[in-house]
C-alpha cells in the first residue's frame, strides 16, 4: 500500500513537472534562435547607411568590421559588381534569389542558419548583406537553461518523494498496525489493541477494532463461564449417582460403576478448567509416545473383548508436544471411539507413528467403511453423531502447531492423520 501510494504521488508530480518543464525547454531554445536572428539582424541593419551613400570598399570593410558578426567572419556584403566585402565565399541560391526579387530570406543550413538581407538603391541595383549564424549562437545558453530546468524538475520531484513517503507513511503505518493487530487477535491474544492514528478514516477504524476487540474478549468470556456453569450444574446430578451407586449390591459393579462417576467428574473439572483458561497461551506439554502407547493399551482391552485386529508401530522412543496431557488424551480418545462406535466389532485397526527432524506424523487406520465426507473432522459435518468428536480432537492437535486430517485408508477404511511440530526450545 505504501509504495503504491509513493509510486501515484510521484508520477503525479513527475508528469505535472514534465508538463511544464518540456514545454519550458522548447521555449528557451526559441527565445535563444530568435536572440541570435535578432543580433544577426542588428549587424545587417548597422550596415545599410554605408551602403546608402556608396562609399569605398575600404570604408565598408571597416563598418563591417565594426559588426559583431563581421569581427567573427559572418558577414559577408555581395555588391551589384559581384565584388565580395568579408570571407570570399561564393554566391547561393539564396543570394541570387535576393538579389533578383529583393526580398529577405533566413532560414536553417548546414552548421547552424542564415539571414539574407537585400538593400536596393535608386539606380535599381541590390547590394546583398549575408549573415552567418553558427549553432553555437543558435543554442547560447540553451544547454545551461535546460540543464537548471531539469534540476528543478528533478528537485520538484525528489521533494514529492520525499513528502509522498511521509503521507504515505502516516497511512500504511496504522493500517500495517491494524493488520498485525487483527493477526494476533485471531490468533488469541484477546488483549490486542491498537492506538488509533493516521487520517480521519483511518482513526475510525482503529477505534471500530477496539470497541470490537472489547465486544469479542467480553463475549468469549461470557461464553467461558457460561460453559463452565454448565459444566458445574452438572455436579449435582452426578453427586446423586454417587449416592445411588452405595445401593447396588454387586461390589464389582459397583467398583465399576464409581470408576466411571470418578473419571466424568475429572472430565468435569477439566472442562471447567480448560474453558476459564481458554485464550492464555498453553505452556504445557508431553510426551506423544507416552500418552499413545497409553490410550491404544485402554482401548485394546475393548478391541481384544471384540476380537478386533490391532497392531501399533512406534519409531520414536520419545517426542514432545507443546499439549496438556488431558487434552492430548482426549483427542486419541475421540479417534478410538469413532472406531469402536462406527465400525463393526471384527474390523481391526492400526496405528502408527513415525518422526523426523520436522515433526511427528500420527496415522489411526481402521477396516470400517470409511468417512462418508472428507470433511468430517469439521464441526457438524460427520454424521451419525454430534459432528463434534473430531471437530474438538483437530481444535486440540492445531492448539499444538499441528494438523488433522480424516481420509481413505490403504485397506478402504478411516483413515486420521495427526501431525505435531518440532517443540523448538
Amino acid at each position: 500500500m505504501r509504495r503504491r501510494l509513493i509510486v501515484v504521488l510521484v508520477g503525479t508530480t513527475a508528469v505535472v513537472v514534465l508538463a511544464f518543464v518540456l514545454p519550458l525547454a522548447l521555449l528557451v531554445r526559441d527565445v535563444a534562435r530568435d536572440r541570435a536572428m535578432a543580433d544577426a539582424d542588428r549587424d545587417a541593419s548597422t550596415l545599410f547607411p554605408a551602403l546608402a551613400v556608396d562609399e569605398s570598399i575600404a570604408a565598408l570593410e571597416i563598418a563591417v568590421a565594426r559588426t559583431t558578426a563581421g569581427a567573427e567572419d559572418r558577414l559577408i556584403v555581395y555588391l551589384p559588381d559581384d565584388t565580395v566585402v568579408g570571407p570570399d565565399m561564393p554566391l547561393t541560391e539564396e543570394v541570387r534569389r535576393a538579389r533578383a526579387e529583393g526580398r529577405a530570406w533566413s532560414g536553417d543550413v548546414p552548421g547552424g542558419a542564415e539571414l539574407i538581407v537585400p538593400v536596393l538603391h535608386g539606380d535599381g541595383t541590390v547590394d546583398v548583406v549575408r549573415v552567418l549564424i553558427p549553432s553555437s549562437e543558435l543554442n547560447a545558453g540553451v544547454p545551461a537553461a535546460w540543464l537548471s530546468l531539469f534540476l528543478v524538475g528533478g528537485a520538484l520531484v525528489g521533494a514529492s518523494f520525499i513528502f509522498a513517503s511521509r503521507v504515505a507513511r502516516s497511512i500504511a503505518a496504522p493500517v500495517a498496525e491494524l493488520a498485525a493487530a487483527s493477526q494476533r487477535l485471531a490468533s488469541g491474544e484477546l488483549d490486542t489493541r491498537v492506538a488509533p492514528a493516521g487520517p480521519p478514516e483511518i482513526v475510525e477504524v482503529g477505534s471500530a477494532f477496539n470497541h470490537l476487540a472489547e465486544q469479542v474478549s467480553e463475549l468469549l468470556a461470557a461464553e467461558r463461564e457460561d460453559v463452565a456453569d454448565l459444566a458445574h450444574r452438572l455436579r449435582t446430578p452426578l453427586a446423586a449417582l454417587r449416592l445411588q451407586l452405595d445401593q447396588i449390591a454387586d461390589d464389582e459393579v459397583r467398583s465399576l460403576l464409581a470408576t466411571s462417576a470418578d473419571d466424568l467428574a475429572r472430565a468435569l473439572d477439566r472442562v471447567i478448567s480448560e474453558a476459564r483458561r481458554r485464550g492464555e497461551a498453553d505452556t504445557a506439554h508431553c510426551d506423544l509416545v507416552s500418552v499413545l502407547t497409553g490410550r491404544f493399551e485402554f482401548w485394546s482391552a475393548l478391541a481384544e473383548e471384540q476380537d478386533r485386529r490391532v497392531s501399533i508401530k512406534i519409531g520414536p522412543p520419545a517426542f514432545d508436544v507443546q499439549l496438556h496431557e488431558d487434552r492430548l488424551t482426549d483427542a486419541l480418545d475421540v479417534v478410538f471411539e469413532n472406531i469402536f462406535a462406527h465400525t463393526s466389532e471384527e474390523a481391526g485397526y492400526a496405528v502408527s507413528l513415525a518422526a523426523d527432524t520436522d515433526g511427528a506424523e500420527l496415522l489411526i487406520s481402521d477396516e470400517g467403511a470409511g468417512f462418508a465426507t472428507s470433511l468430517a473432522v469439521d464441526r457438524g459435518e460427520s454424521t451419525g453423531s454430534t459432528g463434534l468428536g473430531l471437530d474438538i480432537a483437530r481444535r486440540s492437535v492445531e492448539a499444538a502447531g499441528g494438523s488433522l486430517s480424516a481420509g481413505a485408508g490403504t485397506a478402504g477404511g478411516a483413515l486420521v492423520t495427526m501431525r505435531f511440530p518440532v517443540i523448538r526450545w
